[in-house]
């Protein structure tokens, strides 16, 4: 704060990029973030370490308090790190619930796509987020949204091994037909990983809605 007062520039970085705001949201001291942002850092800076951003080291880590502290001094909150996350993805695959709640009522897109195409629901199953990957289709998320590499949520569901989530995704309306870049449709990965119950579970809905899986979508 002596510096600050004495007119040091808070936007000047160390040798490894990082700023004095970005050392205090790393020590969690949201009084000096608070001061620094007050003189005028950049919310939208990079975090310690420089792959990712402020806003989304502080949603992996679930601080509400440093996430509000960010947005109320004009962070993004689509704003993208070098892998086209945004902080909804982190909260969506290391934070605890009450982080994607938080955005999404800041306005997070619940659909947003990284560089591999992947949602933000995708990566909650492909971790094993069941409750996150609840609050995001709770939110209105797609939950046919495929990767580049054709992979649904669906698909990861069942790639993870997780029937309860399956069973979640096929209550929400999840098509059983779609086909990643392997040719593999659920059932067809479920069958390939040698998943029984789950391969069970995927045709008695494809029968209760009326038609049987065929052969060449087990393929």
């Amino acid at each position: 704060r002596l510096l600050i007062a004495a007119g040091a520039d808070p936007k000047v970085a160390d040798d490894s990029g990082a700023t004095p705001l970005a050392w205090a949201l790393e020590s969690e001291r949201q009084d000096l973030a608070a001061a620094l942002l007050d003189a005028g850092a950049a919310p939208d800076g990079p975090a310690v370490g420089g792959s990712t951003t402020l806003l989304c080291g502080a949603a992996m880590s679930g601080r509400r308090d440093l996430m509000e502290l960010l947005l109320n001094h004009g962070a993004d909150v689509n704003g993208p790190d070098d892998s086209g996350r945004t902080p909804l993805f982190y909260a969506a695959s290391r934070g605890p619930r009450g982080a994607a709640e938080f955005l999404l009522k800041r306005g997070a897109a619940v659909d947003i796509r990284d560089k591999e195409g992947a949602t933000p629901l995708l990566v909650a199953i492909q971790r094993r987020n069941r409750a996150l990957a609840e609050v995001l289709m709770a939110n209105g998320a797609d939950v046919d949204a495929s990767d580049d590499a054709g992979d649904s949520p669906l698909h990861a569901a069942v790639d993870a091994g997780s029937r309860d989530m399956v069973a979640a995704l096929l209550k929400a309306g999840a098509r059983t037909d779609r086909r990643n870049r392997d040719g593999l449709t659920p059932l067809g990965l479920a069958l390939s990983n040698g998943d029984r119950g789950t391969a069970d579970l995927l045709r008695r809905k494809a029968a209760a809605g009326g038609r049987w899986i065929t052969p060449e979508e087990v393929r």
